[in-house]
C-alpha cells in the first residue's frame, strides 16, 4: 500500500497519471480449497528428493526444466 499511496501523493506533480488500485478479496475459492484439503482430495506431486548435500544438483535439475513436480530437499 505504501507504493500506491506514494504514487497518489506524487500524481499532481508529475505528467503521468498515477492511481491506486485495490483488489477485493473473494474467500469462496479459498473456502473450497480448504474443504478439498480437509477431505483429503488434494495431492502434491513430488518429483525427486535430494538431501542437503545435493542442493546444487537439485537447483540444476530445476534449471534444466526436468522437474515434473516438487523438488524436495531433506535436511
Amino acid at each position: 500500500m505504501g507504493r500506491q499511496l506514494h504514487a497518489m501523493l506524487l500524481s499532481p506533480f508529475v505528467t503521468q497519471r498515477l492511481t491506486m488500485v485495490t483488489n477485493k478479496e473473494h474467500y469462496s475459492g479459498l473456502e473450497r480449497l480448504a474443504a478439498h484439503a480437509v477431505d483429503g482430495e488434494l495431492a502434491s506431486f513430488m518429483d525427486k528428493p535430494f538431501d542437503l548435500t545435493s542442493t546444487a544438483d537439485a537447483v540444476r535439475h530445476l534449471m534444466a526444466g526436468k522437474a515434473r513436480g516438487k523438488v524436495v530437499i531433506t535436511v
